[in-house]
C-alpha cells in the first residue's frame, strides 16, 4: 500500500498579509470618515453661522426701514441716517461690534431708490471660527448674508372720530368732582339759570359757530349771548379731537400715505352723507391740508375765526362708525393693494346706537346695561374689520374714573384686531355684549389692555396717543 502524505496549503502568511491589509484600509478609511465628519460639522457650523446672520440682518434691514418713515419735512439724508444708525444700533444689542476695522462683524447699509417704496438695504459679514479644517491650516471662515432689503411699506389709514354731542360737553372727559364745574363751562341747553341768559336765548345749543369771531374764551360768558343765544366758543373737548388729528396727520409722508376721514353720530348732517349715522367725509388722499379742513378748526383765541368742519352733535352711533371706517379702507377706488390699511377709533363714550342709527331701545347713559344690541352691532362691524386686516387702534377720551363704564368695548376692539384674536378675559361681568359696567377693578384694565388700547385725559395725553400710534403702525408694517 502506497502512502500518501498530505500537505497542508501554505494560507496562513496570505491571510496575515490581507489582514495588515485590511486594517491600513480601515485606518485609511477611518481617517476620511473623521475628515469628512469633521468637515460636515465645520459647513455645519457655517451654515448654521449664516443662517443665523441671515435672520440678524433682515431683523436690523426692517428695525432701519421702520426709521425711514417720517413726516414730509424731514429730508431723506436725515432719514438715511437715522435709518443706518437704527440698524447699527440692532446689531450691536444682538451681540455683535458694527465698529468699521474694528469690530467683528461687517455692516454695509444702502438705500434703493423707489418712488413708491421706503426700502434700506443691508448686508453683512462675519468671521467665523472652524474646529477641523485647523488641523490644515485654516482656522476660520467668512460667512456673508448677502443683501437683505426691509421695507416701510406706505399706509392707508382711516381716522373715525366721534361727533356725538358730548363731544361739546365734555361730560366724560372730566371726573364727577369737576362735573359741576364742567357744566358751567360746557355749552349746553341746560334748565335752570346757570348761564344767566334770558329764558328765550337757551332753546337752542351753545354751539361753537366758525363762522363768527369767539366772543369770549372761558366759562362763565363774558358779555352777552349772541342774538340767538349762542356764546361763540370752541367746542371742548372735540376741539381737543380736532388739534389732535391735524397733529397726527402733519406726521405722515404724502409721497406715501394716505388718510381718510369718518365722523359718526345718530344725528350727523352733512353735504356728502346727508342725514347719516356715519359719513366717510374725506375719502383715502394725499391732501392732507384737504383732510384738515374736513376736520376743521376751532379756534382758541378771543376774536379769532375757525374753519367750519365736523359738528358735534347726537348719540353714539359707533358701529356705523366702524363700517363706514371699513368701506374707506376697502374702496378700491382709493386704497392701494402696496399699502396696508388701520383704524383709529376715537371717542368719548360707549355705543348707544344701533348700526342704522338708531337708538338702542331703554339705551341712555344712566343705564348702559340696556345697550346690548348697539355693542353688538359695533362687535359686529369689529369682527369684519378683523376678517379684512384692519387694526383698529382705540382711544377712550375720558378720565380713569369713565374709563371701566364707557371704555370696555374699545379695549376689546383693540385687542381682537391687534392680532385676529381675544387675549384678554371677557368672562363674567366682562362678557360683551351683556356684561358692561365698573364691575372689576381699574389696575386689572391696565394690566389685560391690548396695546393698541389708550386713554387720554388731555390734550397731552391725546398726541402722545397718536404719536404712540404712528410709531406703532410703522413698526408693526416691517415686523
Amino acid at each position: 500500500m502506497s502512502k500518501f502524505r498530505f500537505i497542508k496549503p501554505a494560507v496562513r502568511k496570505k491571510e496575515t498579509r490581507e489582514a495588515g491589509q485590511s486594517l491600513v484600509y480601515v485606518a485609511i478609511l477611518m481617517v476620511v470618515m473623521i475628515g469628512f465628519i469633521g468637515l460636515a460639522v465645520d459647513v455645519g457650523m457655517l451654515m448654521a453661522a449664516r443662517r443665523s446672520l441671515v435672520r440678524l440682518t433682515d431683523a436690523a434691514a426692517l428695525a432701519g426701514a421702520s426709521a425711514l418713515s417720517a413726516p414730509a419735512s424731514v429730508s431723506d439724508s436725515e432719514r438715511q441716517s437715522r435709518a443706518a444708525d437704527r440698524v447699527y444700533e440692532y446689531v450691536q444689542l444682538n451681540g455683535f461690534d458694527p465698529t468699521p476695522g474694528t469690530g467683528n462683524i461687517t455692516v454695509t447699509v444702502s438705500f434703493p431708490s423707489f418712488s413708491t417704496r421706503k426700502l434700506v438695504e443691508v448686508t453683512t459679514a462675519r468671521r467665523v471660527n472652524l474646529g477641523f479644517m485647523r488641523l490644515f491650516g485654516v482656522s476660520t471662515s467668512v460667512v456673508t448674508s448677502g443683501a437683505r432689503q426691509g421695507e416701510s411699506v406706505p399706509i392707508d389709514i382711516v381716522l373715525v372720530m366721534d361727533t356725538s354731542g358730548s363731544q361739546f360737553v365734555g361730560n366724560h372727559w372730566l371726573g364727577s368732582d369737576s362735573k359741576p364745574q364742567a357744566l358751567l363751562k360746557k355749552p349746553w341747553p341746560y334748565d335752570g339759570d346757570i348761564y344767566n341768559v334770558p329764558e328765550s336765548k337757551r332753546a337752542f345749543g351753545y354751539n361753537y359757530d366758525p363762522n363768527k369771531r369767539t366772543t369770549a374764551y372761558s366759562w362763565p360768558v363774558q358779555g352777552d349771548p349772541d342774538e340767538d343765544g349762542r356764546t361763540n366758543i370752541p367746542w371742548e373737548p372735540f376741539v381737543m379731537q380736532q388739534d389732535a388729528a391735524r397733529y397726527f396727520i402733519d406726521q405722515l409722508d404724502s409721497r406715501y400715505d394716505r388718510i381718510s376721514i369718518v365722523s359718526f353720530s345718530s344725528k350727523d348732517y352733512n353735504e356728502s352723507c346727508g342725514h347719516s349715522a356715519a359719513c366717510v367725509n374725506q375719502r383715502l388722499t394725499d391732501d392732507y391740508n384737504k383732510a384738515k379742513r374736513t376736520i376743521g378748526y376751532s379756534p382758541r383765541t378771543p376774536g379769532e375765526k375757525g374753519t367750519k368742519g365736523l359738528t358735534p352733535w347726537g348719540g353714539t352711533a359707533m358701529a356705523a362708525g366702524v363700517e363706514q371706517g371699513i368701506a374707506a379702507l376697502t374702496d378700491t377706488s382709493y386704497s392701494r393693494d402696496e399699502a396696508i390699511g388701520a383704524m383709529i377709533l376715537i371717542t368719548d363714550g360707549s355705543p348707544t346706537h344701533k348700526l342704522d342709527g338708531t337708538l338702542d331701545s331703554g339705551c341712555d347713559e344712566n343705564t348702559p346695561s340696556a345697550c346690548e344690541t348697539a355693542r353688538r352691532d359695533v362687535m359686529d362691524e369689529v369682527r369684519n374689520a378683523a376678517a379684512n386686516g384692519i387694526v383698529i387702534y382705540t382711544i377712550f377720551c375720558g378720565s380713569s374714573e369713565w374709563e371701566s363704564e364707557k371704555a370696555l368695548i374699545l379695549q376689546w376692539t383693540a385687542d381682537l384686531t391687534d392680532n385676529g384674536q381675544l387675549d384678554g378675559d371677557y368672562t363674567g361681568s366682562r362678557n360683551l355684549p351683556n356684561g358692561y359696567g365698573p364691575a372689576w377693578s381699574a389696575s386689572w384694565f391696565q394690566a389685560n389692555v391690548s396695546e393698541n388700547y389708550y386713554r387720554a385725559e388731555n390734550q397731552e395725553e391725546l398726541e402722545a396717543a397718536y404719536q404712540s400710534i404712528y410709531e406703532k403702525i410703522y413698526t408693526r408694517l416691517v415686523q
